[in-house]
């Protein structure tokens, strides 16, 4: 998509109308509305003076969801800072790449043990009643709108509540992290298009180049996907988004272990793979907007992405989510 429009007959080739910096801002803001974030990026690289027009509109689209769920901005502002709250899921991926579906229910993960001063908000401070509240795994007919598999050993979540707004009927989903750093969930999910969690300050995509192409790698050793799994994804294939058997269906000439789309390679949230965008004060730190810069994560994968002569394509991995403070998650064909 061409962002300068083309020369009209007869204009004149330095005319203050043929360049996207000579665009009214209400009309660039048109155009950032139609991209994804990753395109939004390009404008920045390409110009820095873009930086501060594609800030705004990512706040914008972030104010614009907390909103659509009736929630106060400033409170959620503040609970999302002070408690190290953030929203994820398929209302994330609207954020990052909008226009394929409005999300019907907000996901919001807590960091283990902070779950009372979430709840306390949302009654206090808020319409929304509380109307589920189990540990994860049990029995339950709404657990479907969790982007996991179903087994609790390979999520990222220990308990999950499920919130109702007495005026707007709208849901949230929220959830308690079994670590103390609510991102750590995130990497858990099913698949690397849900990879993307919104903080306070910031809105972060792990796989900002799949995203883009609407691709994505599922994160399971098990070659038959599971149930649960198939089903949690298959609202995303609906919406045109496609799953990859191995990275080098990607990029056939990637390298193993090295490149930042490929399921072997041990990523860091902060690495250069990763798409950051600012748009608020991140604090004392430069890498607040993170809450764990240091989180690493290595998804479980079913295929190698290259075989040599008499390999055997299928070659589970166990898939592992690492926090700065130690603790660790694991996907684990050994408790298969």
């Amino acid at each position: 998509m061409s962002l300068t429009p083309d020369i009209l007959p007869g204009s004149e080739v330095d005319s203050p109308y043929r360049g996207w910096d000579h665009l009214l801002d209400p009309i660039q803001d048109d155009i950032l509305g139609y991209l994804s974030l990753v395109s939004a990026q390009r404008l920045v690289i390409a110009s820095p003076s873009n930086a501060r027009l594609v800030k705004y509109h990512t706040k914008e689209r972030v104010e614009r969801l907390i909103k659509s769920f009736t929630l106060p901005l400033d409170g959620m502002a503040c609970l999302m800072r002070d408690v190290g709250v953030v929203i994820s899921g398929s209302a994330a991926l609207a954020v990052v790449y909008p226009g394929r579906f409005i999300p019907g229910d907000l996901d919001i993960y807590v960091p283990n043990g902070v779950m009372d001063a979430v709840h306390n908000f949302l009654v206090n401070s808020t319409k929304y009643i509380l109307v589920f509240n189990q540990p994860f795994g049990r029995a339950s007919t709404r657990t479907s709108r969790s982007p996991y598999s179903g087994r609790r050993d390979e999520t990222g979540i220990c308990v999950i509540r499920y919130y109702v707004n007495t005026v707007s009927g709208k849901v949230l989903n929220v959830m308690e992290a079994r670590l103390k750093v609510a991102t750590s969930a995130v990497f858990m999910f099913h698949c690397t298009f849900v990879m993307n969690f919104i903080t306070s300050s910031a809105v972060v995509c792990a796989y900002p180049l799949m995203v883009e192409k609407r691709v994505g790698l599922l994160n399971t050793f098990r070659e038959k996907v599971p149930y649960a799994m198939a089903r949690c994804v298959r609202k995303y294939l609906d919406r045109g988004f496609r799953v990859l058997d191995d990275s080098a269906e990607w990029d056939y000439t990637h390298c193993c272990g090295i490149s930042s789309y490929c399921a072997e390679t041990t990523r860091t949230v902060s690495d250069g793979g990763t798409l950051r965008i600012l748009f608020g004060t991140a604090g004392d730190s430069p890498m607040r907007d993170l809450i764990d810069p240091g989180l690493r994560w290595k998804l479980a994968s079913r295929f190698r992405c290259y075989c040599q002569d008499g390999q055997d394509r299928v070659f589970p991995r166990s898939g592992t989510v690492t926090t700065s403070a130690g603790p660790a998650l694991t996907i684990s064909v050994l408790n298969a």
